[in-house]
């Protein structure tokens, strides 16, 4: 009850706000707006944002809390649109991951799969590493047989694990036999053998 009292005063707020051009109080009406973003409202969200957010505005990181939330209400066109502006009002580079992943999900909606993997490419590019999204996000399953996406899906897995691409990782690779290690130039042991095999990928299998 309390979350719908306070939407309805916001709005009461906005409207005086916006009459009277009232920054602070936008700016207070903006962070009611945050509140419902975090606790996944996105229909409060999206409709305190489309009221504060007006095409001047260049705060890219309420564009895309903005067009967030319009995703997770299934308005892909809205998605992209609000979107388009948060790329185009200089966006941090904390958030341009997610901010190009996401307009990635928004074009495969749309079915632009050139758009797409034009999208996944600039998120990896700029620290996108969600490879359990790649293989499991319902949006790219149409492009699990589509070359560039698994180039694509392929970078981020070296990313992820570089030893798989190290031509030296190998070196690693050993049979525990029997045998004594010792200090360089004494004969100090500083370690023996054990009774089993094991190799770099075990051990990465091993950690998850």
């Amino acid at each position: 009850m309390f979350k719908y009292k306070l939407l309805i005063s916001s709005f009461t707020l906005l409207s005086f706000c916006l009459t009277a051009n009232c920054q602070p109080f936008i700016n207070i009406a903006l962070q009611t707006a945050d509140s419902f973003y975090f606790s996944n409202d996105w229909n409060h969200a999206e409709k305190l944002y489309k009221q504060l957010l007006k095409d001047t505005s260049t705060d890219s990181i309420e564009w895309h809390r903005f067009g967030f939330a319009c995703y997770n209400l299934g308005k892909p066109d809205e998605v992209l649109l609000r979107f388009r502006k948060a790329e185009a009002t200089n966006p941090p580079a904390a958030m341009q991951p997610y901010l190009y992943s996401r307009m990635a999900n928004a074009y495969s909606l749309k079915n632009d799969h050139e758009r797409t993997l034009e999208y996944l490419n600039k998120a990896v590019n700029a620290g996108y590493v969600n490879l359990k999204e790649l293989d499991t996000a319902k949006e790219f399953v149409s492009l699990e047989k589509d070359v560039k996406f698994n180039e694509i899906r392929t970078k981020v897995h070296n990313i992820l694990y570089p030893c798989y691409i190290n031509p030296h990782a190998r070196e690693f690779d050993f049979w525990v036999g029997e045998w004594d290690v010792y200090a360089e130039g004494t004969k100090n042991l500083v370690g023996h053998s054990l009774p089993f095999q094991i190799t770099l990928r075990q051990l990465q299998s091993r950690k998850g």
